[in-house]
């Protein structure tokens, strides 16, 4: 029985992809450095620290990560607050699980300012139990750690939560964790593998009550 739903954050509740995009286009541009699909694919669902010293690295930059990190956030967190918009069937998602019971978490590689600032602007803070982030961690995805700490604190079997990814390092720390995995089509599985995954689904509306009863019941059987 599946007993709690564990979101993962950018891409997969919110489509923040787009806009961590446009910010590290427009500070590029101050620097005469693209960010590159491979940039990109390099830091997908890393701790932000991490993924910030592979862009410097990658564009041969000698800045310290922290000043980087200010730096981007000057850029992306005004983006968050004007252009960010949530995945299409989340409202959906969220009234089905309170009429199934099912509690809901979430496990991010965003930093704690950056996931406030998404909640503040759409009022999500109602809708979760637990929020772990990037500050919560020592080891970002793939290790288990993000998901397992969610798992601990429901005191739940892991095998009785859902994990919902975006990215095959997002999928692969949930599995490691023992959750039962759903990837929804976030731009880094459409070019990635994202099979590993035990559901796959076209979208959060596709996660409807039938699917979850369903998920469910080949769970107690399994």
């Amino acid at each position: 029985m599946i007993r709690a739903f564990i979101f993962d954050l950018d891409g997969t509740l919110v489509n923040t992809e787009p806009l961590f995009s446009k910010a590290f286009d427009l500070i590029g541009d101050r620097y005469q450095r693209k960010y590159t699909e491979e940039i990109k694919r390099s830091v997908m669902a890393h701790k932000a620290i991490i993924a910030l010293t592979k862009i410097l690295e990658a564009w041969d930059l000698d800045l310290d990560p922290a000043v980087f990190m200010e730096e981007f956030e000057s850029v992306y967190l005004p983006l968050v607050r004007t252009e960010l918009t949530l995945m299409p069937g989340f409202h959906e998602l969220i009234s089905t699980l309170d009429d199934l019971g099912i509690r809901r978490s979430l496990s991010t590689s965003s930093q704690r300012r950056w996931v406030d600032t998404i909640f503040d602007r759409f009022g999500l803070h109602q809708h979760f139990d637990h929020v772990v982030t990037a500050d919560d961690v020592l080891h970002g995805k793939p290790h288990p750690e993000a998901f397992s700490l969610v798992i601990d604190r429901y005191g739940f079997q892991p095998s009785e939560c859902a994990a919902i990814e975006d990215s095959p390092h997002g999928i692969a720390s949930a599995k490691a964790a023992g959750a039962v995995t759903i990837a929804v089509p976030g731009s880094f599985c459409k070019t990635a593998d994202c099979g590993q995954a035990d559901y796959q689904v076209s979208s959060l509306a596709d996660i409807t009550k039938e699917f979850i009863v369903s998920m469910s019941n080949s769970q107690e059987t399994a």
